[in-house]
């Protein structure tokens, strides 16, 4: 298991991983996103077109999804002059069909995020690709006095904690895999083909095919950040390279595990 925390820089690329364009210009990838601390960077590695989704997917994961979370937990920012003071907090009546929006102080907000739990990936049971499940998650609140205090503020109205984007996410979980793939090997090995650039660039409804999550949930890491591990499964006559990702591993959160290339046993 590698802690993200410690920078890698690969070599530069020369071409887009995701599209295998060489048009320029070129801009360097952040494997994990620069709003989670990322330090896994490939220089000229993305094409515009490309470098244009995989950012609209980031934005939509890390600010309604993560956004209050990251600033709960003091994660670094590349523009802290632009860390809001304050947080907008839905709340409802029962009686009412729509949220009251209130704008409250950044610490006493009750910061939670909701990461989705999926599960194992189709491909590693030797089953088609499909788009149905069960839409479950794990709910994480850092700090569950902020969640009393908003409680006892907001009395008998229900407190909106988080928002979750499942196909979205699964598809920045895709586009870290594939991008700590290609540049722990160069590319991908001989005899392989990479699975997740479809479903990356939306090409592919059917998430579920290449990205899961592991059973069970780990036991909280103290002080890790991130983590990422590179390993093969094999089945039938087919070799996977699989990434096991945990974001927030200092938290129970979940392992998520994605599918990002397939070849052939000899």
């Amino acid at each position: 298991m590698t802690d993200l925390e410690a920078p890698t820089v690969y070599p530069p690329v020369q071409s887009c991983i995701y599209c295998g364009s060489t048009k320029p210009p070129l801009s360097r990838e952040h494997a994990f996103p620069a709003g989670l601390g990322g330090n896994y960077i490939l220089p000229k590695a993305s094409c515009e077109a490309c470098r244009t989704i995989t950012q609209k997917i980031e934005e939509a994961c890390l600010r309604p999804m993560l956004g209050a979370f990251r600033i709960r937990l003091n994660v670094p920012t590349q523009h802290p002059e632009q860390r809001p003071a304050t947080l907008p907090l839905a709340t409802r009546a029962a009686s009412d069909s729509h949220d009251e929006v209130t704008q409250i102080p950044a610490s006493e907000h009750p910061s939670g995020a909701g990461f989705p739990i999926y599960p194992p990936p189709t491909v590693l049971e030797g089953r088609e690709p499909d788009d149905t499940y069960e839409l479950k998650a794990k709910l994480i609140i850092p700090g569950l006095s902020t969640l009393t205090a908003a409680q006892k503020r907001f009395a008998g109205k229900a407190i909106k904690i988080a928002d979750i984007a499942p196909t979205l996410f699964a598809r920045m979980m895709a586009k870290c895999a594939h991008a700590v793939c290609f540049g722990e090997f160069r590319g991908f090995p001989p005899g392989f083909r990479p699975l997740l650039p479809e479903v990356i660039l939306g090409k592919s409804d059917t998430f579920l095919h290449v990205v899961g999550c592991l059973p069970d949930i780990p036991e909280p890491q103290p002080a890790v950040p991130h983590t990422v591990r590179m390993h093969d499964i094999r089945v039938g006559e087919k070799t996977y390279i699989c990434a096991d990702i945990r974001l927030f591993a200092f938290l129970a959160t979940p392992v998520y595990r994605v599918v990002c290339a397939e070849g052939t046993t000899a």
